[in-house]
C-alpha cells in the first residue's frame, strides 16, 4: 500500500513538472518574436502584394510568392492595410476553379500579416 502511495506521488509530481514546462514553452512561442522560422513552421509563405494594372481579367491585387516567383490571384480579397510592393506573410489555399486570368492562379487567402524587411 505504501508503494502505491509513493508511485502515485511520483506520477503526480512528474505530470505537474512536465505540464508546467510545456505551458511555459507555449507562452514563450505566443509572446516571443515572430521570426521567419516561426512563420514558416506555421504554414506561412513569404509574398509581396502588387497592384494589377493590366486588363487581363485578374483581380485588382496580385500576390507574388518570394521563393517560387509564382503569381497568385486572390479571389474575393480586399486588403486595405497594404500597398503595392508590401512584404507580407501569407497563408492560403488553392481553389479548384477556372483561372480568371492567364498570369496567375486563383487562391483563397486564409491569413495575411505584414512582414518587416
Amino acid at each position: 500500500m505504501n508503494q502505491l502511495k509513493n508511485l502515485t506521488l511520483v506520477l503526480t509530481l512528474s505530470i505537474c513538472f512536465f505540464g508546467c514546462n510545456s505551458s511555459k514553452k507555449a507562452a514563450e512561442s505566443q509572446n516571443g518574436s515572430n521570426t521567419d522560422e516561426s512563420f514558416l513552421q506555421n504554414g506561412y509563405v513569404k509574398a509581396v502584394l502588387n497592384e494589377n494594372k493590366s486588363n487581363s481579367g485578374c483581380g485588382s491585387i496580385l500576390i507574388n510568392l518570394t521563393d517560387s516567383k509564382e503569381v497568385l490571384d486572390p479571389v474575393d480579397f480586399e486588403y486595405t492595410d497594404g500597398k503595392s510592393g508590401q512584404n507580407i506573410w501569407l497563408k492560403y489555399s488553392s481553389l479548384r476553379m477556372q483561372n480568371r486570368c492567364t498570369e496567375a492562379r486563383p487562391i483563397k487567402v486564409l491569413e495575411i500579416k505584414k512582414r518587416d524587411e
